[in-house]
């Protein structure tokens, strides 16, 4: 009986994941390891960046104003997003106006109403 050894040419490579979510990774914000090695052999200081910690409540509310470097297309977002919640207090002041200008007629109305 012959027994079959496995090696490179017998053993068929698992087939890997696909990633098709969109990277994370920020430009600008990392370095590769030939960039790091080549800083340091010429004596270069090799960047060590702070972590940004944020300490919010809401974690849903961390968007990428956040990070270190902001690029035009990251302002007009923020641009965007400041209108929309500018429109929506406003629309929120509007309503507790009118809620608050109800409350007074109808406190008036009772003082005027006979018993």
């Amino acid at each position: 009986m012959a027994k079959h050894y496995k090696d490179k040419t017998t053993v068929k490579p698992a087939k890997g994941q696909v990633n098709e979510q969109p990277s994370k990774t920020v430009v600008g914000e990392t370095h590769t390891i030939q960039e790091l090695v080549q800083r340091y052999v010429r004596g270069m200081e090799v960047e060590q960046t702070q972590p940004n910690y944020v300490d919010v409540d809401d974690i849903n509310s961390i968007t990428s104003v956040f990070r270190k470097h902001l690029d035009l297309t990251d302002l007009d977002n923020f641009k965007r997003q400041v209108a929309g919640m500018q429109a929506t207090l406003e629309a929120n002041i509007e309503q507790a106006k009118q809620e608050q200008l109800v409350d007074t007629i109808n406190a008036d109305s009772k003082e005027e109403a006979p018993e």
